[in-house]
């Protein structure tokens, strides 16, 4: 309301007072001032100058020593000075539109900083004030900082900028401003003179909305909600960083997911692989296939097929009964072999394997046909006597696997001692102190993992 009111009282004032030919006090003053100098160097509009800053005795007092001599962009010549913008390498707190990078400097302690044009009212450089030349910009530069200056007109009518007068349009990702005062996110011309654009709002309107920061307040932009505007209903008011726009024009434009499809050339022709197939000579045993292997971390029970250039392909346990068919890689060789999986879960997860897309397919028909001679062994095996694994001790007695009964007392050397509770051919429910485990007793008593603590418990 306060603005408002002071920018009728200044149009009043306006209409009211008498026009004068006079120039500004301040500047009639500089002009006197510099009217007895003579400039060091000719100059001209894009040169960049070294510069004594115009400024007061007690204000030059308050800025940093060093500080007071900066480069300033010539964008109108006078007779005994110039206007123009300065130049700066502390620019965080100025706004994106108020700033444009120019070049990087190189410090003498070797540190580097950008130094950029600053887009504040137009300042007067007297001529004694001039150091040095420093550069000069080409006329690639003007349209760009024209549309800044343009963006700085629209934000402070009040206060005097210079351009190039350059001819610039809009482009996506513009802030425009429209009738109603509203911002928007300008996105692309019509051929029918009309311009869509995407209004600002102050809270999301739908799951398509984005938040974005302007001028330190946020705002929403919903990729749902467009208007078509004419050209003289809106004006360029700010711009918007690449990242920004990018991260919105994400939102508005998502880039179409293309389908893999194969195309079948004809006999004899040839199609590039899809994935390359693992070569059954290249892959090795540490374990035999289908050994239940336990991290003893973590104690999560993988099953394992084979390794392939130090990696096991590995079987999460879990997964059977969640009907996930996809082996996973492990170069962790920390797993412990802890029982051997069932001739049923081995088969069901074959079937899978063999046939389905998988760089391992190939490799898995071989597997499959390691594990059939090794299961044929172990039943020829099976109608053998076994002979007892341990001998006598005080505590540890012969454990003759035809005898294994339940209540039986055992230990486990990782888990510690046990009771079984149930029996289902190799395969013991056994309860340790710290929870009950599924074991495949035939194979651990084998390998010297599982061991009989007293007799059975009547």
């Amino acid at each position: 309301m306060k603005e408002k009111w002071i920018r009728k009282l200044i149009r009043w004032l306006e209409k009211k007072l008498p026009p004068t030919d006079q120039k500004p006090i301040e500047e009639s003053k500089i002009e006197e001032q510099a009217q007895s100098t003579e400039p060091p160097l000719s100059y001209s509009v894009r040169d960049i100058l070294y510069c004594n800053m115009p400024v007061e005795e007690e204000d030059l007092q308050s800025i940093p020593k060093g500080h007071e001599t900066r480069p300033y962009l010539v964008m109108k010549c006078g007779n005994h000075g110039f206007w123009g913008y300065p130049m700066t390498t502390t620019h965080e707190r100025y706004e994106y539109d108020e700033k444009m990078i120019y070049t990087q400097i190189e410090k003498t302690n070797g540190i580097q900083k950008s130094s950029y044009f600053l887009f504040v009212p137009a300042v007067y450089v007297p001529n004694d004030h001039i150091v040095s030349f420093y550069s000069r910009i080409d006329r690639s530069w003007e349209k760009p900082i024209d549309k800044r200056i343009a963006c700085q007109k629209r934000q402070h009518m009040y206060c005097q900028y210079i351009s190039f007068h350059s001819s610039f349009s809009l482009t996506c990702g513009d802030i425009v401003q429209l009738k109603n005062g509203s911002l928007a996110f300008f996105h692309r011309q019509l051929a029918n003179e009309k311009n869509i654009v995407y209004p600002f709002c102050k809270h999301p309107r739908s799951k398509a909305s984005i938040q974005v920061i302007f001028h330190r307040q946020i705002y929403w932009i919903d990729g749902l909600h467009t208007l078509n505007v004419s050209d003289t209903e809106m004006a360029l008011y700010s711009i918007f960083p690449k990242s920004t726009i990018d991260k919105v024009l994400l939102m508005i434009d998502p880039p179409e997911q293309k389908k893999k499809t194969r195309v079948y050339k004809g006999p004899g022709s040839s199609s590039p692989k899809l994935k390359k197939m693992i070569d059954p000579k290249e892959i090795s045993y540490v374990y035999d296939p289908g050994t239940v292997l336990e991290h003893p971390f973590n104690h999560k029970q993988f099953i394992y097929f084979f390794t392939h250039q130090s990696t096991h392909y590995l079987f999460p346990d879990d997964w059977n009964i969640k009907g996930k068919y996809r082996l996973i890689q492990e170069s962790d060789h920390l797993y412990q072999p802890i029982a051997i999986a069932g001739e049923e879960e081995m088969e069901r997860a074959f079937r899978h394997f063999q046939y389905n897309n998988h760089s391992y397919s190939w490799a898995m028909k071989h597997v499959c046909a390691e594990y059939q001679i090794l299961i044929k062994k172990e039943k020829e095996q099976e109608k053998t006597d076994i002979e007892p694994i341990y001998e006598d001790s005080e505590t540890m007695v012969d454990l003759e696997l035809p005898k294994l009964k339940i209540r039986t007392k055992i230990g486990h050397v990782q888990y510690g001692e046990g009771i079984v509770t149930k029996l289902d051919g190799h395969k013991a429910t056994i309860e340790f102190t710290n929870g009950e485990k599924v074991l495949n007793w035939h194979y651990l008593t084998k390998s010297g993992k599982l061991y009989l603590l007293e007799k059975n418990i009547q």
